[in-house]
């Protein structure tokens, strides 16, 4: 046994964070994103776990009535092809794969989100919801991400939907989406 921190460099993602965030119009421009359209972002593994379906299908939903939202998923894995099946299967648009991003680049990711979302559905931490409030960037995570319980009080420090429920996911995108109030008061705090 060994002693193993979940923890984060806060120093260094928030200078990465700062530098990109300079440059988030010129960022979302060089991936067909415009200003003002609504970004949601997930980084994960694309393995059952940590359920990328649950992010996708909440989007679909959520983006058939809005076509300035955009999913960005950051990662790779074995449900590569059910994601890219499902998106064509149901005309699922301003879906961005970058594929794998190396550590010191997601600070860029998260300078153009709006919202990271967290969907594992077994998740001993969850190192991502600590990333994503050191850059500014809302959370919403599943109520099966352990890191849920120590910092996300719901609707002061971020957002909790019911895990695997696709539904309950995207009517919180929607409630932060609908609610600048809300997104302010989320980073803040």
């Amino acid at each position: 046994l060994f002693y193993f921190p979940y923890a984060i460099d806060h120093d260094f993602l928030e200078k990465n964070f700062n530098k990109h965030n300079k440059q988030r119009n010129k960022l979302r421009n060089n991936i067909k994103i415009n200003k003002d359209d609504f970004v949601v972002l997930g980084i994960m593994k694309f393995v059952d776990r940590e359920d990328p379906m649950t992010l996708l299908k909440a989007f679909h939903k959520l983006s058939a009535n809005n076509k300035n939202f955009h999913l960005i998923l950051v990662g790779d894995g074995i449900l590569k092809n059910n994601i890219d099946e499902y998106q064509k299967t149901n005309s699922v648009l301003n879906v961005h794969m970058p594929g794998y991003i190396s550590y010191s680049e997601l600070t860029k990711f998260y300078s153009i989100a709006d919202v990271f979302v967290h969907t594992a559905v077994i998740e001993q931490w969850g190192v991502s919801v600590n990333e994503s409030m050191t850059c500014l960037t809302p959370v919403i995570a599943a109520d099966t991400v352990g890191s849920v319980y120590d910092l996300i009080d719901e609707e002061e420090t971020g957002l909790v939907f019911k895990s695997m429920d696709h539904v309950d996911l995207s009517s919180q995108i929607l409630k932060l989406y609908d609610s600048p109030k809300l997104q302010k008061k989320i980073i803040r705090n």
